[in-house]
This record gives C-alpha cells, sequence and structure tokens, in this order.
C-alpha cells in the first residue's frame, strides 16, 4: 500500500489536470513534492526507527497518507485557498506519511536477517510490487466508473485500514522475542565469517563508498519516477493514442515484472554481489529506455514494461541490503534514511524534468534518451564501490 499508492499518480494525472486547466509540468511537480518529501523526511524516520521501534513510526506513516488522500477527494472545495496550492499541500501530507512507510521497513527486515538479507528484502519488496500491479488499475476503474474524488478517497480507506492495522505486528528486531537475526550465530560458528563492521552515521558518511551510493540512488529515481508518472501520457498521447484503461495495465505489468525482479535479483545478488547484481539491473533499465523511444504499438509497450519492471523490481532490495553489508547495523535506520534522501533528489527531478521537456518540445524523446544514459552512468558507478574503510571517530 505505502508503494502501490504512489504509482496511481500517473492514472489521476489526465483527468485532475484536464478538470483544472494544468500542464504537465504544474501537474508533475505534486509528484515531486511527494517523493522530495517522502525521501528527505526518510533520515528523520530512520532515527526514529532506530530509536522507538517500527511500530509506532508505520502505524504514524499509515494515518498521514489516508488524511492526504481524503484531503484529495475534497480538491477545489476549500474556500480562500487556490486549487493548485491544495493539490500541492494536500499531496505534501501524502509524502510526510510516506517517509514513514519504506526506510522504517527495510530497516527492519535487515535487522532480522544476517543470512539470505538480499533474498528477505526482496521478498519484503514484493509488496511494493504487488500494490504497484493493484492499486493503478483498480484506481482507473475507480476514476472511470465514479470519478476521482471517489477514487482519491477509497484509497484512503485503505491506506487506513491496511497500513495501521499490519503495523501493529511489527518488531523492530529479534531480541524483542528473545531471539537472534536469521543466520547470524551459524554463520559466525560454521563458516567463521565475522559479521559486518558496525559504522556510526557520522562515520558512514565520511566515506567515498556512502557517497557513490547516494549517487546511484538520486539518479535511478530520476528516470524510474519519470517513466511511471509519464508512461501512461506517452501512450496515450496521439501518435499511439492506446486507450486509459489500457495504458494503465502498463504500470500493473511494470508491478507485476517488479515482483519478478525481487523473488529472483534478491537470492542472486546473495551469490553474486549487490554491484554485479545492480549493474545488471541498470544496465537492463538503460536499454528498455532506448525500446520505449520507439514503442508505437500495444504489445510494444508490454514489452517495454515486463523488462523495465523486472530491472526496476531488481534494484529496489539492494541499497538496504548493501548498506547492511557495508556498514553494520547499528544505525541501519538512519543510514536507510540519508539513502532515501538520494532517491528524493531525484525523484523530484524526474518527473518535473519530463513534463518540461515535454511541454518544450511536445514529445518525450529528449526525456527518454537522458533516461537511459543516466541509467548506464548509474552502472559503471555502482562497479567502482569498493569496501569502505573503517576508522574510529
Amino acid at each position: 500500500m505505502s508503494v502501490g499508492h504512489y504509482y496511481t499518480f500517473g492514472v489521476f494525472f489526465k483527468p485532475v489536470s484536464a478538470d483544472f486547466g494544468w500542464s504537465r509540468t504544474i501537474t508533475s511537480f505534486a509528484s515531486s513534492i511527494v517523493i522530495f518529501t517522502s525521501g528527505i523526511l526518510g533520515l528523520t524516520t530512520g532515527f526514529l526507527t532506530d530509536k522507538y521501534g517500527p511500530r509506532k513510526v508505520v502505524s504514524a506513516s499509515g494515518l498521514l497518507m489516508a488524511i492526504g488522500y481524503f484531503l484529495l477527494s475534497r480538491l477545489g472545495t476549500f474556500p480562500g485557498i487556490p486549487v493548485l496550492i491544495q493539490f500541492y499541500l494536500f499531496y505534501l501530507v501524502v509524502g510526510v506519511g510516506m517517509s514513514a512507510s519504506s526506510a522504517p521497513l527495510t530497516a527492519t527486515v535487515s535487522r532480522w536477517f544476517h543470512e539470505k538479507r538480499g533474498q528477505a528484502l526482496g521478498l519484503m519488496t514484493v509488496g511494493g510490487g504487488l500494490g504497484q500491479f493493484l492499486m493503478p488499475p483498480f484506481a482507473s476503474y475507480m476514476i472511470f466508473s465514479a470519478d476521482w474524488q471517489m477514487a482519491y478517497f477509497v484509497i484512503g480507506v485503505l491506506m487506513a485500514v491496511i497500513i495501521i492495522s499490519t503495523a501493529q505486528l511489527l518488531r523492530r528486531d529479534p531480541s524483542a522475542k528473545g531471539l537472534q537475526p536469521y543466520g547470524q550465530q551459524q554463520t559466525t560458528i560454521v563458516t567463521g565469517k565475522p559479521p559486518a563492521p558496525v559504522f556510526t552515521v557520522k562515520q558512514a558518511i565520511h566515506t567515498r563508498t556512502f557517497w557513490i551510493i547516494f549517487i546511484v540512488a538520486a539518479l535511478n529515481l530520476i528516470t524510474q519516477v519519470m517513466v511511471m508518472m509519464h508512461l501512461v501520457n506517452y501512450a496515450t498521447d496521439p501518435g499511439t493514442g492506446i486507450s486509459p484503461t489500457i495504458a494503465a495495465t502498463f504500470i500493473a505489468v511494470i508491478g507485476f515484472a517488479n515482483v519478478i525482479g525481487k523473488l529472483v535479483m534478491g537470492p542472486v545478488s546473495d551469490h553474486i554481489g549487490r554491484k554485479a547484481t545492480l549493474a545488471i539491473c541498470y544496465t537492463l533499465a538503460g536499454t528498455t529506455m532506448v525500446w520505449l523511444i520507439f514503442a508505437r504499438q500495444i504489445w510494444m509497450f508490454y514489452v517495454f514494461s515486463a523488462l523495465f519492471g523486472f530491472a526496476y523490481g531488481g534494484w529496489i532490495p539492494m541499497f538496504p541490503a548493501m548498506m547492511a553489508d557495508l556498514f553494520g547495523m547499528a544505525s541501519i535506520g538512519a543510514l536507510t534514511g540519508i539513502i532515501h534522501m538520494g532517491n528524493a533528489i531525484g525523484g523530484a527531478i524526474g518527473p518535473i524534468l519530463g513534463g518540461y521537456i515535454f511541454d518544450l518540445t511536445k514529445s518525450y524523446l529528449i526525456a527518454f534518451i537522458l533516461g537511459a544514459i543516466v541509467f548506464y552512468v548509474a552502472a559503471a558507478l555502482i562497479l567502482s564501490v569498493k569496501p569502505p574503510q573503517h576508522k574510529r571517530s
């Protein structure tokens, strides 16, 4: 739910902007607000998770996101506030709530697994892929069977009920139940493999390794979010003319392939390493962007969606797993939160960049070429990562 809701934005895009006469750049800015706010505040929610545990933090996440969607369902009914400002403010509330979902969840799963951490994170983030698979078609159905106001309201109800109730089952780490992380004792005794080095936040951010990962996190979100926010627009524009209902299924296919990518590449990364896995995913994603430039028929969009979704799903679990491998568990929530700040920067740039290029050129060609280049650069950068030198502060 905390991921799937975000990818309904591309489905709401044209109905909402058409009702209020907004350009694509102006409308895209709301998506950038969500991703930027959630990423910037991810540092804070990571610290809060390290200190107070995920149950309270994720419960607050569900409540805030639900409030944001309830407000969006009433967009334009608040006198004295321009409608566009309402749109941005209400998505800001959603973004604040979203900040308290991803970092706490990935940090918590990382704490519970020493062995098979990549596989565990891949399985956990399958939920995001399923949400992306289910939510855009559901939102599209609600919009066209009722209206976009009702669709926003129903999503708000789902956010409140599902996220807040399931958050009550979360525990910060295995010690809360008298257990050790999965495989920790066996790994140390049987293989003699030492535990990961322990870095404080201060120590980690003074390493070159950390900042390369941060830059890569920013780069991948530029194209990822640009595609997710503008794919439906691109597919339904004159020249392709695919129906909005069919175009919404492209996002769903990305979500389904996303699940496969996580299930496959999480375990693969446990064997070949996180760097190699990320490089494979980014190279594949860059190649799919070249394919998208020439996509005009429905089957071509489905091919793009399947391959892009697989690559996109494959890289999602890698970042928290890599952070845990390289910097240890002591500050994993905060460090994951800082990486989400990198995501925030890229995610904020992507939708606006795509919208601006379209408004300027009436085409997404330049945007997709830039997207391919960004992925290829990210692949090269991640291969340059080396284990950080552990220094005492």
